[in-house]
């Protein structure tokens, strides 16, 4: 299969796209673009983008890591249709990446029948249902598919080449993925770990290898951990897993004990804003976030 069966799969992937889009702008405006929680990524990025503070409501942002409100942020100065474009061609370009880390997986064992694995992991992925309707989605996860693959890709290429440099930019890509969204924490632990196991050399590399990619990657997110904890008190990279915790899952069981609706659970817990918490929980009115969250979890 020659390489340009994987441009074929690039296009087609990129006009399915493209028109989903248009279908969607001509319809609905970019009134189904931008909704949910795309507020809530926008608000702290223009803050930070316009201010210099990473904020929400007039206190420290947490529960988003700044990855993608900065990038929406830039976009949104030119409009959600645009952003929403660029997030098309984001998308697209994960199609490119896919094949090229396909390639460099099955490079040294399959040199025949590379370009066909290529090819078939880019057509997958041009077809691939919720990566097309998520393009169109001013939410996180398109973007962090891109940067994700970014590095899987370079470290995939180091296990071509033993080339460090190729793992310090997987590691760097590693971190700007979990700044995307903070899923992403616990990849380069994944990773070291993988390479500590699998990696056919010495101790010796194998422990290089490792200290590069942590090197590389959890730095940053370390600091960042140190400015939630400076700025609220709360150590954690992000608290949107305690928040989910607390307003989603512990409300889906009170729920069920107490023969309530789910929303009328959610309200006895104070979810919506800050009135409607304080009113639920007078007693922390004068509590920090970091000792709010330390409730909630």
């Amino acid at each position: 299969m020659k390489p340009r069966g994987v441009a074929t799969a690039v296009a087609a992937g990129g006009l399915l796209r493209l028109m989903l889009w248009a279908v969607a702008l001509g319809r609905t405006g970019t009134s189904a673009m931008a909704s949910g929680d795309t507020a809530s990524y926008l608000e702290p990025g223009q803050n930070l983008l316009w201010h210099g503070c990473f904020f929400t409501a007039g206190l420290a942002e947490i529960d988003r890591t700044p990855g993608y409100p900065l990038f929406l942020a830039l976009c949104w100065r030119l409009g959600p249709a645009f952003a929403a474009l660029l997030q098309a061609g984001l998308s697209t370009a994960s199609i490119y990446l896919v094949a090229r880390l396909t390639r460099a997986v099955f490079h040294a064992e399959y040199r025949l029948d590379v370009e066909h694995k290529a090819w078939l992991a880019a057509w997958f992925l041009a077809l691939e249902p919720v990566s097309i309707v998520y393009s169109q989605r001013l939410l996180s996860e398109t973007l962090f598919v891109f940067v994700l693959l970014l590095a899987l890709e370079r470290i995939a290429a180091f296990f071509a080449t033993r080339r460090m440099t190729l793992l310090a930019a997987g590691g760097l890509w590693l971190a700007a993925a979990a700044f995307v969204r903070p899923v992403g924490y616990f990849v380069p632990l994944v990773v070291a770990l993988v390479l500590l196991v699998f990696l056919p050399e010495l101790w010796s590399v194998r422990l290089r290898a490792v200290a590069v990619l942590l090197l590389a990657s959890m730095p940053w997110m370390l600091a960042w951990q140190a400015r939630n904890y400076l700025a609220t008190g709360y150590a954690g990279f992000s608290s949107i897993a305690v928040r989910n915790a607390y307003f989603y899952s512990a409300a889906e069981v009170q729920a069920k004990a107490d023969g309530l609706t789910f929303a009328a659970a959610q309200h006895q817990l104070g979810y919506g804003d800050e009135a409607a918490y304080v009113a639920a929980h007078p007693e922390q009115r004068a509590w920090s976030q970091g000792a709010r969250l330390q409730f909630q979890k």
